[in-house]
């Protein structure tokens, strides 16, 4: 049943229609029309002799249309064109379209271009071609005697190909667009996700740090994988390994910078600032030892005057492994710290006494106040035991802080208490005197004043050229 007519000016030599628009082809000019209200809207002349009039509906309200000078113009139903044109050949046939190829049929080629960037990707030889057609993904040629099947290189392998060619922003692109190629959500996550990184260790290879970072983040990349490009930075411990099918062909920085010394510090920057945006995501628990470890060797290497409060924040590293790359770089205040955090108290206080005797050298080191202060805190009294007597011969009334300045509320052992100390304190006046001061004034403990009387006279007589340095 008839329900609407609407008049053209000249014959519709071909039509598409989307919705309620109908864009046909009359002999001498393209038109758009909407159905609904009969309004009609002129696009562009066309010569129908010399080129044959051709509409194919590329998406909502969208269609292409063969044009005068070998062009494809788009248009839409508001009769204006989004897109640059497409630059095919002469002597068009029959055109189809699948998503994101148009497909445009001569006498002599069939060519495929893209609408993504609207290049031309293939030409195909294809002589006496007369209809190209589509019927549910699938692409028909014929000739005047054959019907031929196109079949299509799956979208994964045509995004392989050119990453292979490190073509990113096309790989990208197309990657993005395949969801169109009826993907599930699920499948099409995880292949964009894999392309993402393959692009990223890409733009990582050529430098291109601000786009690898971006790529890396929006693919989830595992850190690992970025910390493996690095030599000595896993744990030697650490059971990763790398992605399977690989996502890239890099063997190490190194491969990459060809000896090239700048380069190679440039690549320990981007990781340090990747490693460090990571770890503030507290998304790490996965690789904690790896991450911390590596973090703790590139700070060692390239921010040292930041390596104290990073380890104080770094519990998830390989002691052991870490250790090592710290006495690399002689950062030993560091390695104690490191020690001490991990619960190694006695191997901390063995790198400080020998700093302290100036056997090894750090510049930060704080100095004697230093363990002085460690050990008036220090709950092991084995191990403080362990140490005052090399405290004592260095400074005695700076060794004896160890005994008066720790806290009140510190459970008192066996060794700590105060007739214990008395008694080992005779063999430094000055030390023991300070002591009984300690107790009698501060502490106000009972203590004899024949004791005290005896230890004062003792310091009194001893010669004055005794030198001792007070904090």
């Amino acid at each position: 049943m008839l329900t609407r007519e609407i008049q053209t000016t000249e014959p519709p030599l071909t039509m598409s229609m989307d919705g309620i628009f109908v864009c046909a082809a009359l002999q001498t000019h393209y038109i758009m029309i909407n159905y609904e209200t009969a309004h009609s809207q002129e696009l562009f002349p066309i010569d129908s002799e010399h080129t044959k009039p051709l509409i194919i509906r590329i998406s909502r309200g969208e269609f292409l249309l063969n044009a005068p000078s070998a062009l494809g113009m788009f248009a839409t139903s508001g009769g204006i064109s989004q897109r640059p044109p497409l630059q095919w050949s002469d002597n068009l046939v029959s055109t189809v379209y699948s998503h994101p190829y148009i497909l445009a049929l001569n006498d002599e080629f069939i060519t495929i271009h893209s609408i993504l960037d609207q290049q031309q990707k293939q030409s195909l030889p294809f002589q006496g071609g007369q209809w190209l057609g589509e019927f549910d993904g699938r692409i028909f040629v014929s000739s005047q005697r054959e019907i031929y099947a196109l079949v299509p290189v799956a979208i994964e392998k045509q995004i392989q190909a050119l990453l292979a060619d490190k073509r990113v922003t096309e790989a990208l692109y197309l990657a993005k667009n395949a969801r169109k190629t009826g993907l599930s959500k699920e499948k099409f996550l995880v292949m964009y996700n894999r392309i993402q990184l393959q692009a990223a260790f890409i733009q990582f290879s050529q430098l291109e740090f601000d786009e690898a970072e971006e790529l890396f983040k929006g693919g989830h990349l595992d850190v690992r994988e970025l910390i493996t490009l690095y030599p000595f930075m896993m744990p030697t411990n650490s059971s990763f390994t790398r992605a399977e099918p690989p996502l890239h062909e890099i063997a190490d920085i190194n491969q990459l910078a060809k000896g090239d010394q700048n380069k190679v510090q440039q690549f320990k920057l981007f990781l340090l600032k990747y490693l460090e945006y990571f770890k503030a995501t507290q998304k790490a628990d996965y690789c904690r030892v790896e991450l911390d470890t590596a973090l703790l060797k590139l700070f060692a290497e390239l921010k040292p005057s930041e390596l104290l409060g990073l380890i104080d924040s770094n519990g998830g590293c390989d002691v052991v492994d870490c250790v090592s790359w710290l006495e690399k770089f002689s950062r030993f205040h560091a390695q104690a710290l490191l020690y001490h955090f991990h619960g190694d108290n006695d191997k901390a206080l063995n790198i400080w006494t020998r700093l302290a005797d100036e056997e090894i050298h750090d510049s930060v080191f704080p100095g004697l106040a230093f363990i002085v202060e460690f050990l008036s805190k220090l709950v092991d009294h084995e191990i403080l035991w362990k140490y005052v007597d090399w405290l004592l011969q260095k400074d005695q009334l700076l060794g004896v802080k160890v005994f008066t300045e720790r806290a009140v509320t510190e459970s008192t052992s066996e060794k700590l208490q105060p007739e214990h100390v008395i008694d080992y304190l005779h063999r430094y006046p000055l030390a023991v005197v300070t002591y009984l001061e300690y107790l009698v004034f501060q502490r106000e403990l009972q203590v004899t004043a024949a004791a005290y009387a005896s230890n004062v006279k003792h310091v009194q007589s001893t010669t004055s050229s005794w030198k001792n340095k007070r904090n």
